[in-house]
């Protein structure tokens, strides 16, 4: 869940993402009606989606506005550890909240231009995120702030 005080980027239809946006206050949802916005949409819940209609959802949700905590990037472990703690508890039918709390973006970020194919946890030949707490399909040239070499 998102708090005014919190920095997000909100991603646009062009870029994937553009900085120095606030979270809305309503970026929160609740599960159950989450589930079934995505039921509604696209015929199933992130939980019973295959990969490419989780693509699809997380393209959706980015290119639509969701804006996400790129910030503060994790410099240590504990604050690394504090991020996946917050997801620890979100189902995976919590897609929207998911991308939110890891600042997922559809493109590289920072000066070094970071980016899932040079992450630990992405499988490539999967274009997979294999961190536990996120378990999401994701394309090489896109980032999250859990990213680590």
């Amino acid at each position: 869940m998102t708090t005014p005080a919190e920095t997000g980027v909100a991603a646009d239809a062009q870029s994937g993402g553009q900085t120095g946006a606030q979270p809305s206050a309503g970026a929160s949802v609740a599960p159950a009606t989450e589930a079934a916005d995505f039921l509604e949409k696209y015929g199933v819940t992130p939980a019973q989606a295959d990969h490419d209609t989780l693509v699809r959802m997380i393209t959706d949700l980015l290119n639509d506005g969701l804006k996400t905590r790129t910030e503060p990037f994790p410099e240590d472990n504990k604050e690394f550890a504090d991020i996946l703690e917050e997801l620890r508890g979100l189902s995976a039918d919590q897609l929207r909240e998911k991308l939110v709390i890891s600042g997922w973006l559809l493109k590289p970020y920072g000066e070094d231009e970071m980016r899932c194919q040079e992450c630990m946890y992405f499988l490539f030949h999967k274009r997979w995120c294999d961190l536990p707490e996120l378990m999401l399909p994701a394309e090489p040239d896109w980032w999250c702030r859990l990213w680590r070499i």
